[in-house]
């Protein structure tokens, strides 16, 4: 102010350049002030981002308290399972421990058996490279070779389909016996190929599971189906039934007679046939050698002299 007094020495000027310098000195105050402002601004804009980051930790802090607090409960009822567990395992342990103890007890030592004295087996029957097959389910005999080479015995039939029943599989085919036919059904087992001693071929079928009797052998066995042929056998006994049931002899045929009782007319009439045929011819004895006359006696002479009177 000095300065503006000895500079302008005109009261009226002095009294503006005062007031000019008061107005230029509260602007400059004015700026600063807002500058200041918008500091503060920046200023409380980071404070409140920096309580939302807090807000947002307190509760992802607090997610997790709740969490680990489950976890712990959860913890604590398994342990006290575990030990419930435990517990009854050392009773049943107890238990087991007991009924032991008492079995001991009450059993008694078994005398030892005398050794049985060894036996020889009688031989196996042998039979024929033919023989009469008795089915039970079908109740029909069936002439059937039997083939020592064949592993799986074999039945060739017609019409074989397969179907499902309860959810199981099934085959259904047809067995022809003095042109009469058979149906049959049987729970299917498996498929298979006809296997010889030399090797297996590409003929391939269902595997079905029959009853059969032949001298005395009352089982079930496997069949192998396959399609019917003229030239073949309807069925054909393999390696499967003969195995510790009998030997073969191919020299010999139906050496197991029919039961009277399963054959129809036709077949005992047959079956008569057959033996009848394979009975050996019944050769007549021989003569007695004829008897030369005896000699004639030699006359009386007492005869003669009265024949000659």
């Amino acid at each position: 102010m000095t300065c503006i007094q000895n500079r302008f020495p005109c009261q009226s000027v002095r009294r503006y350049c005062v007031r000019t310098a008061a107005i230029v000195s509260l602007c400059s105050a004015l700026i600063a002030c807002g500058a200041s402002t918008s500091r503060l601004d920046e200023t409380n804009a980071s404070i409140d981002a920096l309580h939302e980051s807090v807000n947002h930790s307190q509760a992802a802090y607090t997610q997790l308290t709740d969490t680990l607090a489950a976890l712990e409960t959860r913890q604590v009822l398994v342990e006290s399972q575990l030990l419930d567990v435990a517990a009854s395992v050392d009773t049943l342990q107890a238990q087991n421990a007991v009924l032991l103890e008492a079995l001991k007890k009450s059993s008694k030592p078994k005398p030892e058996r005398a050794p049985r004295p060894t036996v020889d087996e009688p031989p196996r029957k042998a039979l024929g490279r033919v023989e009469w097959l008795w089915m039970p389910e079908l109740q029909r005999y069936f002439s059937v070779p039997l083939d020592t080479a064949l592993d799986l015995s074999v039945m060739y039939a017609s019409d074989i389909q397969r179907f499902e029943r309860d959810g199981e599989k099934w085959v259904r085919f047809t067995l022809v016996r003095n042109e009469w036919p058979t149906q049959v059904e049987a729970e299917f087992v498996r498929s298979d190929k006809i296997r010889y001693l030399g090797g297996t071929t590409e003929l391939k079928g269902p595997v079905v599971r029959q009853r059969v009797l032949l001298n005395g052998f009352n089982d079930v066995i496997e069949f192998l189906l396959l399609p019917s042929k003229e030239e073949y056998p309807q069925i054909i006994l393999g390696r499967n039934f003969l195995t510790d049931v009998a030997s073969v002899d191919v020299a010999l045929k139906y050496t197991v007679k029919r039961d009277a009782k399963n054959l129809s007319a036709e077949e005992a009439a047959e079956a008569a046939w057959r033996e009848a045929k394979a009975a050996p011819v019944a050769t007549p004895e021989p003569l007695p050698p004829a008897s030369t006359p005896a000699p004639s006696a030699s006359p009386n002479p007492a005869d003669e002299g009265s024949a000659a009177e």
